[in-house]
């Protein structure tokens, strides 16, 4: 499970899986592998898009984990995702993994492309391993020839799975339709696309801001007006906010890799790199990385990481979220929590703040991941599935679904931006994360993004385990990352 806070590697990486595609035997691994993985449960865009670091999977490892360290672990939230609707005109097998707060909107989507299509939709939740966003069970339909017409999909693995031919073409389907890069932000239109082509049509995007319990901040004596503006004064609060009686926690000001707090989120705020264009390798051992993961690490120093391990082993996802039942004071989030706490923790007292500036530079930083849909590789309807997949990632689509989501949701389309809805219902929240925007950054779209998240997520464990130092984790990572992109004969674009 890739995400902060437990194993974060994927058990089947882009390259291992693909290079079985069209096996029997693959197909039948991938097939089972997916029924065992747990699903994400609740979220916003971009891969590692859970509620939190520990959202709700609770194997039977961790949950022994919290009862010997005298916790209680949090019961698995149940994920419900079945949505259907029926019209004259067909219908297209839809697989998603939407829950929890998502299920109204995605709801509201499907019946009113219905009513305007007269085309049905069997929409199905399929379970994707957190953070990786690789779905097992996709990936075995591609490879049997019996893929779902349209299948919701992080776009930050776009590039990759295009990249070996698993995704239809987009491109001319879009031209017809008139649909261009303009009518998107420039970077989820981007993370659609690879070497000029169309791959997936983008539907939603987030960007990572940092939460914190005002009532914490009270009753440490803190200022609930003011969070944090420096990596030093995180630090401090992080001190203040924290309790624990021996080796227990029972609060926690600050987990660093806790829900969005992956080492993309700490590199770019430190003004570091991962990716390099023109010469089209990755540059994940940039000294400015170096020195977010070696912060980073500190608190597995400072706070015992065993320690942390047994509380979070505890923390559940939904209504048990860590950061709303109030086990942990600040956390690193993306704009689209705000619907967690409204629905779970309406009378929560909260605020929320960009990233706090790093040392050695001036201003914050932040980074957007986001949802598209795409349509796999050998459907049989192209221009029917186009229909829907263009319909969820239109202004209206969007639109629709922002209003069934209480507002809190960002989106890709441009002229759905401009709508008044957005600021009348996200206030000072809509302000700020659309100021963001202008400054935010997006993974690289390379054949091996996936690849280069996967080490990135590993390297979160062993750098904050005190396993290995974070420039020798980075040079390794450069080394394999760029020596599978020159397999990939991958030259960058040059510029």
């Amino acid at each position: 499970m890739s995400y902060p806070g437990n194993s974060p590697r994927s058990l089947l990486s882009r390259r291992s899986v693909l290079a079985s595609l069209g096996s029997v035997g693959a197909v039948a691994l991938l097939a089972a592998c997916g029924a065992s993985r747990p699903a994400i449960t609740a979220g916003s865009a971009s891969a590692g898009n859970t509620t939190s670091a520990a959202a709700g999977n609770n194997t039977p490892d961790s949950a022994a984990t919290a009862k010997a360290a005298g916790y209680t672990a949090a019961a698995p939230t149940a994920t419900v995702g079945q949505i259907k609707s029926t019209g004259k005109n067909g219908t297209i097998q839809y697989w998603h993994n939407h829950s929890g707060t998502e299920l109204a909107p995605l709801n509201a989507n499907i019946q009113e492309f219905t009513k305007l299509n007269d085309i049905g939709v069997e929409a199905t939740y399929v379970p994707v391993p957190a953070g990786t966003q690789e779905s097992p069970k996709l990936i075995a339909a591609i490879a049997g020839g019996t893929p779902p017409d349209a299948a919701r999909f992080d776009r930050f693995i776009v590039g990759s799975f295009a990249f070996t031919g698993s995704l239809s073409d987009l491109t001319a389907q879009a031209a017809k339709a008139g649909i261009t890069a303009k009518d998107y932000y420039n970077f989820s239109w981007s993370e659609a696309s690879l070497e000029g082509k169309l791959y997936a049509i983008p539907t939603s995007t987030d960007v990572r801001i940092l939460y914190y319990n005002k009532d914490h901040f009270s009753a440490a004596g803190l200022d609930p007006e003011k969070p944090p503006t420096t990596i030093q004064e995180l630090d401090d609060t992080a001190a203040k906010l924290t309790k624990k009686d021996g080796t227990r926690y029972s609060q926690i000001g600050f987990i660093p890799w806790l829900g969005q707090g992956w080492l993309y989120t700490y590199g770019w705020l430190w003004g570091g790199s991962f990716y390099d264009d023109k010469s089209g390798m990755v540059t994940t051992a940039d000294p400015k990385n170096i020195a977010a993961a070696t912060w980073y690490g500190s608190y597995g120093t400072k706070y015992s990481i065993s320690d942390i391990d047994a509380f979070q082993a505890s923390f559940g996802s939904n209504a048990q979220d860590p950061f709303l039942v109030g086990l942990v004071s600040m956390q690193v989030s993306t704009n689209g929590t705000v619907n967690s706490i409204k629905q779970y923790k309406p009378d929560m007292k909260y605020g929320l703040a960009v990233l706090p500036v790093a040392p050695g530079q001036t201003s914050t930083s932040t980074w957007s991941g986001g949802w598209s849909n795409v349509i796999p590789k050998g459907v049989k309807n192209l221009d029917t599935a186009f229909t829907f997949v263009k319909y969820m990632g239109s202004a209206q689509g969007q639109l629709t679904w922002a209003k069934n989501a209480s507002g809190a949701f960002l989106p890709t389309s441009t002229e759905a931006a401009k709508d008044p809805y957005f600021p009348q219902a996200n206030g000072a929240t809509w302000d700020m994360v659309t100021k963001l925007l202008t400054i935010s950054h997006w993974r690289p779209v390379i054949p091996e993004g996936n690849e280069l998240w996967n080490e990135l997520a590993d390297a979160g464990d062993t750098i904050r385990h005190g396993k290995s130092d974070p420039k020798t984790v980075f040079t390794a990572i450069d080394t394999k990352v760029n020596g599978l992109l020159a397999k990939d004969k991958w030259k960058g674009t040059g510029s």
